[in-house]
């Protein structure tokens, strides 16, 4: 208990006296996030949802209202710590708000399945729909809050530029870039570029293990170059290894883990939360 303590609950609970990720949680948190991973995929083929473009632009609000909603927490809209039956849980703070917006996935498939051909025409369309209401309701009440225009625009067109450029990369080696590569190019550049621009030019600092110790070596841009080269020779691997549901899954992986941090860190920046 006190090595749990130690590793997982003080590092969250007390974020000003620990770092809030360690190399033990780092590595617990990766494999519990790759067996997940695994379970996900399993249920949602068990279940007969096919994963395709469309699945995979579904599922897009949802990255943007956790990562959104985790910006709450930071503006101090939501405690750290919530009390149930006695026991402290963090719901609105990462890595458990992965688990949090897990649930609202859940809960837009379970009302695409009932009511999406009804309603909207497909479960695709139903499933992005309540994902988009559920992204609106916490992103517009942050528009109260943003202040760094300027870095907001700066950290929008590093990503968009540096995506821009994995596309063209592809077209002069011939290769016809994927509207969902593009989108995951951008999601991993995202993540980069507002850890650049948050650390180099706004006072923040970088939390995680890995990312301190690429800071350590040659500081936030080479953290920034090195999403680009990641992003780009995963899509590439994909490409040879992966085909199918299973290309696309991986694919909406990627994407959600440069994504979320992207959009929350993004987001803190503007706010200056």
């Amino acid at each position: 208990m006190d090595w749990i303590q130690e590793y997982f609950v003080n590092p969250i609970a007390h974020p000003n006296d620990y770092a809030p990720y360690n190399a033990v949680n780092t590595l617990v948190f990766a494999a519990i996030a790759l067996c997940a991973a695994y379970v996900i995929y399993k249920g949602l083929q068990r279940s007969h949802i096919k994963i395709n473009e469309r699945f995979f632009y579904a599922v897009i609000p949802f990255i943007v209202f956790g990562g959104a909603l985790r910006v709450w927490e930071d503006a101090h809209w939501l405690p750290r710590g919530v009390t149930v039956f006695g026991a402290t849980i963090y719901p609105f703070v990462t890595p458990y708000i992965y688990v949090l917006t897990f649930l609202v996935v859940i809960a837009g498939i379970a009302f695409a399945k009932k009511f999406g051909q009804r309603c909207c025409g497909s479960f695709e369309n139903a499933l992005f729909n309540f994902g988009a209401g559920a992204a609106i309701v916490a992103f517009l009440p942050l528009i109260l809050l943003f202040q760094n225009w300027a870095l907001l625009m700066a950290i929008a067109s590093s990503a968009a530029i540096a995506a821009f450029l994995l596309t063209r990369i592809d077209f002069w080696r011939k290769i016809k870039t994927a509207k969902i590569e593009s989108v995951t190019y951008f999601a991993q550049c995202l993540d980069g570029a507002a850890t650049f621009w948050g650390v180099q030019f706004a006072g923040y600092g970088e939390q995680h293990v890995v990312g301190n110790a690429l800071f350590a070596i040659g500081g936030p841009l080479l953290f920034f170059l090195i999403k680009i080269a990641f992003v780009y020779a995963a899509v590439w691997a994909l490409r040879k290894e992966a085909k199918g549901e299973a290309r696309t899954y991986l694919l909406l992986l990627i994407t959600i883990f440069g994504l979320a941090p992207g959009v929350r860190d993004a987001l803190r920046i503007t706010c200056s939360v």
